[in-house]
C-alpha cells in the first residue's frame, strides 16, 4: 500500500510529504518552484520536515564535507543515509566514522561499476598490448566465474526439466 502523508509546511518551493510503502516510510518531495541548488540549512530544513511528517529515514544529497555531514546528522533525529560515490562531492569516509557523524546506512552505487571499468580497461589494454590475455591481469577462471553467476543451477535445472532427444 502506497499513501501519501501530505504535511502543512512548503519548504523552498517543495512540498514536504512522506511516503508510506508496506509500512516502511520514506521521504519525498513535490516540486513547486524548486530552486536549482539548495542551501545546507535548507536542505537540513526539508529533512527536519520529513521527519516529522514521519519518513524513517533521512537522505541529504551531497553534503560538501565533513563538517555539512556533522551539521546534518546534529540537527536531525532521525536516521540518516549516506550516499558515498567515488569521486563525488560528499568525502568518503569510513563507516565508523559515518556512524559518529549520525548516518545509519550508507550506500556504495558507483563502487561496483568504476571498479568493473577499471578492470576492462586494464584486461582490454593487456589484450591490446600483448595480442592476448596473459596472467598479469587478475581474473577468475571460466569455471569460477560459471560458478559465481549461477550456471552449475541452470544446467542442473536443463538437466531436470529440459526434453531429450
Amino acid at each position: 500500500m502506497v499513501r501519501y502523508v501530505r504535511i502543512s509546511v512548503v519548504i523552498g518551493g517543495f512540498i514536504a510529504a512522506a511516503v508510506v510503502v508496506g509500512g516502511l516510510r520514506a521521504q519525498t518531495a513535490v516540486p513547486g518552484q524548486a530552486p536549482l541548488k539548495l542551501t545546507l540549512d535548507e536542505a537540513i530544513q526539508r529533512g527536519v520536515a520529513y521527519a516529522e511528517a514521519g519518513a524513517d529515514i533521512i537522505f541529504i544529497e551531497s553534503p560538501e564535507s565533513e563538517a555539512e555531514l556533522a551539521e546534518c546528522g546534529r540537527r536531525i533525529d532521525k536516521p540518516l543515509l549516506a550516499n558515498m560515490v567515488n569521486g563525488g562531492r560528499t568525502p568518503m569516509l569510513p563507516a565508523d566514522q559515518l556512524k559518529a557523524l549520525g548516518f545509519s546506512i550508507a550506500i556504495y552505487p558507483a563502487v561496483g561499476f568504476l571498479s568493473a571499468g577499471e578492470a576492462l580497461r586494464r584486461a582490454y589494454t593487456d589484450l591490446q598490448q600483448n595480442g592476448t590475455s596473459t596472467a598479469a591481469v587478475p581474473m577468475y577462471s571460466f569455471t569460477e566465474f560459471s560458478k559465481l553467476i549461477g550456471f552449475e543451477d541452470v544446467w542442473e535445472f536443463e538437466r531436470r526439466y529440459a526434453e531429450s532427444e
